[in-house]
């Protein structure tokens, strides 16, 4: 039996996040939950204690199905984390490891990226809105 694993995107430098400093406009959009395969995930934002504390900007939770997201992220740097924690979970759905090839990685990404695209279109365009927004 294959063992579950809860992966995470940490933050790799002293970062403070102050979370005053950003608006909730682009939080208030965020989907509230993404499927990924056969699989409802719930997307929500972490406290402010849990991002602080666990110095993290994302996370993805295989087990309990749940994407949280750090609070004061810019557009870019919260769409950018939002995808990244929805691949950590469409891998997993694909069944790729560690040990995948790379030619096996990159066609199962692929599947799994345009499954995506087609059971989430809200969330592809808030993304997308995401990525193209000025900072102000």
């Amino acid at each position: 039996m294959k063992k579950q694993q809860i992966l995470s995107l940490k933050v790799q430098t002293d970062v403070n996040i102050d979370i005053r400093t950003h608006t909730t406009e682009h939080y208030a959009g965020m989907p509230r939950s993404v499927r990924i395969g056969p699989y409802q995930f719930v997307v929500e934002m972490m406290s402010d204690s849990d991002a602080k504390g666990n110095r993290e900007f994302g996370h993805c939770n295989l087990i309990g199905q749940r994407i949280r997201l750090s609070p004061g992220m810019t557009p870019q740097k919260l769409a950018n984390t939002f995808i990244h924690e929805c691949m950590h979970g469409m891998h997993w759905v694909s069944g790729l490891s560690d040990s995948s090839d790379e030619e096996d990685f990159t066609h199962l990404t692929a599947n799994a990226l345009c499954s995506f695209w087609i059971d989430n279109p809200a969330a592809v365009s808030w993304f997308a809105r995401m990525l193209t927004r000025v900072p102000e």
